[in-house]
């Protein structure tokens, strides 16, 4: 056995012999000795030992220390600002008359310049008007466009019906010829 599992196994096992069949005795042992009769010298005399460890006055400490690290924190966290973000990535939520252009744009954009010489566009100049914007070319398919226009009217009093908004949404047209673009 070397010289640490000798000192290791003093102190398991207390009571050893040595080679003249003597019992010897570990520290450990005499340690564990003394406080055991200390203890029981108390017992004897009615003396508590852990009388200076008083349990409520452990919590009491313990829990003033939770709340005081927790209040720590909030504070902390306050005063932490969020990271800035980019105006894009703002949440919006858009106005009704947001919504309605938006929808008829998506389902009435028309760009006809090359076929037709026209293009129709919707947008809405003030908060209770759809505008049918359209510019075309002088060589435009008139019949066309006069169908695109009307079918856009249309198509706009049933989706402002649909949501109950056709008592205040107010349709208008701005129809400008321009030059044609050159090739």
């Amino acid at each position: 056995m070397t010289a640490f599992g000798k000192q290791m196994r003093g102190l398991i096992h207390p009571l050893m012999y040595d080679g003249d069949g003597k019992p010897s005795v570990s520290a450990f042992s005499i340690q564990l000795g003394e406080a055991r009769s200390a203890k029981k010298e108390s017992e004897e005399r009615g003396v508590n030992m852990n009388a200076g460890h008083s349990r409520p006055k452990l919590v009491g400490y313990s829990l003033a220390m939770a709340i005081l690290s927790s209040l720590l924190s909030v504070l902390v966290y306050a005063q932490i600002k969020p990271p800035q973000t980019s105006p894009g990535l703002q949440p919006f939520t858009p106005t009704s008359i947001d919504w309605l252009t938006t929808t008829l744009q998506a389902s009435l954009r028309q760009e006809a310049m090359s076929s037709d010489g026209f293009a129709l566009q919707i947008a809405s100049p003030d908060p209770e008007t759809i505008l049918i914007y359209v510019r075309y070319t002088p060589h435009v398919n008139r019949k066309a466009m006069n169908s695109s226009i009307h079918t856009a009217r249309q198509v706009i009093g049933i989706i402002a019906k649909r949501y109950g908004w056709d008592g205040w949404v107010r349709v208008r047209e701005d129809i400008q010829r321009v030059q044609p673009p050159n090739k």
